[in-house]
């Protein structure tokens, strides 16, 4: 939902404000999903929406960056509620790997940031997958890392949540602390724009990338 007014209508965080806190999904949680992804799929969609500049709560960002880390976002997460709702956790390869891309340069930062576990050793000849939830201090089978939230003795979201609940915007989401990418300049750790907490960085320079943000 935050898609909309920060990639199309070039609105910041600040002048979204609280618009989009409180119960945003009604009735009818899958409806208002599939609303929300079909309104940010076209926002991104839209001529020159990967080569715009986007304010994000951490300063500005290109808006191909943006969208290659919500695609890694929304990739992990649907790992996570899979796994607390006791659904098939496999993903989709292509977006696995795509995600590992995205997510390696900064996985470090995510652990600096106090709102992740360190990411894990796996052993040699581990799959796609989890060596991407390794990466995030996920495992994909056997015992969960320190401190992880559980849901029905399953792993649920963010290794570690402090006062946020998941799907909240406007800050409600967890905090991402000051996680640094691999050139020193600060990354969003997986979280929505209104969480602030991250220091601004530059806007990143275009790079070849591959998968489903174009």
């Amino acid at each position: 939902m935050w898609i909309p007014p920060l990639v199309t209508e070039g609105r910041t965080v600040a002048e979204v404000g609280d618009e989009l806190s409180g119960d945003l999904l009604g009735d009818d949680p899958q409806a208002a999903w599939e609303r929300a992804a079909a309104a940010g799929h076209a926002a991104f969609a839209a001529p020159g929406a990967l080569d715009r500049t986007i304010t994000l709560s951490y300063g500005p960002t290109r808006g191909s960056a943006y969208c290659s880390e919500l695609t890694a976002d929304c990739v992990v997460h649907t790992w996570d509620l899979s796994r607390a709702i006791g659904a098939d956790d496999r993903l989709p390869a292509d977006l696995v790997e795509f995600s590992i891309k995205e997510v390696m340069p900064y996985a470090d930062g995510l652990a600096a940031s106090g709102m992740y576990a360190q990411p894990l050793e796996v052993p040699a000849g581990a799959d796609a997958q989890t060596r991407l939830l390794a990466l995030l201090g996920r495992r994909g089978k056997g015992e969960k890392p320190d401190g992880a939230v559980t849901v029905n003795g399953r792993i649920g979201v963010n290794n570690r949540i402090k006062g946020g609940s998941i799907g909240g915007g406007g800050g409600r989401r967890a905090r991402v602390g000051d996680g640094r990418g691999h050139d020193g300049r600060a990354r969003r750790a997986l979280a929505p724009p209104g969480t602030g907490g991250a220091r601004a960085r530059q806007v990143r320079s275009p790079r070849p990338r591959t998968g489903p943000a174009g």
